[in-house]
């Protein structure tokens, strides 16, 4: 899978959102090159040869404390987006969502 022919086509559909529910046109500039790089790490997970396990069982042991949830994190980095204008507000789109977090 290569990101770049994933890509090439979807400039008209950032556009039509965009006009839609507002956003940074800019923001998502879907330039073949810079999405071809985010094939640095893609292409070697999926294509991977070898097999490796990560476990937090092995984390700990080298120190990692932290827990992070994914869900939090991803409503975090969207939030993100939101806030510097990269996407419109969530409540544009769903104004029934009251807050940013969806019921588990």
């Amino acid at each position: 899978m290569e990101m770049k022919n994933l890509a090439r086509d979807k400039a008209p559909v950032w556009e039509r959102n965009v006009a839609k529910y507002g956003g940074n046109l800019g923001a998502f500039a879907f330039q073949v090159d810079a999405v071809e790089s985010m094939n640095w790490f893609l292409n070697p997970s999926l294509n991977a040869t070898t097999t490796f396990m990560c476990t937090v069982h092995k984390a700990r042991k080298f120190g990692w404390n932290r827990v992070d949830d994914s869900y939090d994190a991803r409503i975090g980095t969207l939030q993100c987006y939101e806030n510097a204008g990269a996407l419109p507000n969530h409540h544009q789109i769903h104004p029934q969502l009251i807050s940013t977090t969806y019921p588990r």
